[in-house]
């Protein structure tokens, strides 16, 4: 089964081999068909080009999450509780000099992954004028 996250990160910081941040992500929201208005989020994030690649620009973050959370009310709640959006603009906030990013995150299950794995074949591949002793042996990786 697969699994699409939406997730805020910063790359860290350094200043002078002191390290202010290594780095961190926050998986903020499990994109499921059971969210109320999913397709609309999904077009939402079509618009915003989170299908293509992640947002670095902190503004556009802001107001995605902005957006998200006063346009996508689930039955009778926020997307997020008011604690846990405060929780991620405090992050945006802290994290502004770390250089942030918001992106969707697919995440595999790893059985699927195993059952895809295909074994390497080798193919021997001889030059008419050597000699029969001389054959090269090449290993082909690839899907098949």
């Amino acid at each position: 089964m697969e699994e699409i996250y939406l997730v805020l990160g910063c790359f860290g910081q350094s200043d002078d081999g002191f390290i202010n941040c290594r780095a961190c992500e926050n998986r903020i929201l499990y994109i499921s068909s059971q969210l109320e208005n999913y397709n609309e989020i999904l077009n939402y994030f079509d618009n915003c080009k989170l299908f293509d690649k992640p947002i670095f620009d902190t503004n556009a973050i802001k107001n995605i999450i902005k957006t998200m959370q006063e346009k996508y009310d689930q039955v009778k709640k926020r997307l997020w509780h008011e604690k846990q959006y405060r929780k991620f603009e405090k992050f945006i906030q802290v994290h502004r000099d770390c250089g942030l990013y918001l992106k969707l995150e697919l995440v595999v299950n790893k059985e699927i992954i195993e059952n895809q794995i295909v074994e390497e074949k080798e193919i021997v591949i001889s030059n008419e004028v050597q000699e029969p002793e001389h054959q090269s042996k090449i290993n082909i990786r690839g899907r098949r």
